[in-house]
């Protein structure tokens, strides 16, 4: 759904993913984006990405780094398939559900990254991001509006215990009036 979503995103100079992965959005963004930047903090993913980015011969225009991505350049979009479920079955509390597992509330990931990306989308600039119905989303929203993000829902689809969404949100101005409203 993301990599819909990324396809139909008009043309930026600097992309940037967090949690690349294995690198498939990052190659998407590469056909809208001039120079791509992906970040990961998994060692397999990382290299897995870098593999899938010199098997297409992109290494020229998407660069993986081995990072949380914290002094990343301004970007005019960045995109994210944070980990968003809330629940932690019985059996799966190790180190591979740091990939899915989103803290108690689901958001707790993405807002660790949220402060980061406010200060590195450029005004105007789009985030898209993947989010659940299984999240808490006064918490998101707020933390959304806090930062200066308005938002709409691209695309949504049910599946059986969820529902998923691509969130398209566009960064502005922070005024006052707006924090005291938080």
């Amino acid at each position: 759904m993301l990599a819909n979503v990324l396809k139909k995103c008009k043309k930026v100079d600097v992309a940037i993913e967090f949690g690349t992965g294995c690198g498939l959005l990052s190659l998407i963004a590469s056909k809208i984006a001039k120079v791509v930047i992906a970040y990961e903090t998994n060692v397999y993913a990382f290299r897995n990405a870098l593999k899938n980015i010199k098997l297409n011969q992109l290494q020229n225009k998407i660069f993986v780094f081995l990072d949380e991505g914290i002094n990343c350049p301004q970007a005019e979009l960045i995109f994210m398939n944070p980990p968003y479920l809330s629940d932690l079955p019985l059996g799966y509390q190790d180190v591979e559900a740091q990939n899915w597992y989103g803290g108690p509330d689901g958001v707790r990931i993405f807002l660790r990254i949220l402060n980061l990306i406010s200060r590195k989308l450029t005004k105007n600039g789009k985030l898209l991001f993947v989010a659940s119905s299984t999240q808490n989303k006064p918490i998101l929203h707020k933390a959304l509006r806090m930062y200066g993000f308005s938002w709409e829902i691209a695309v949504s689809k049910r599946y059986f215990y969820e529902t998923i969404e691509i969130y398209k949100c566009t960064k502005n101005e922070r005024t006052k009036s707006d924090i005291c409203r938080l």
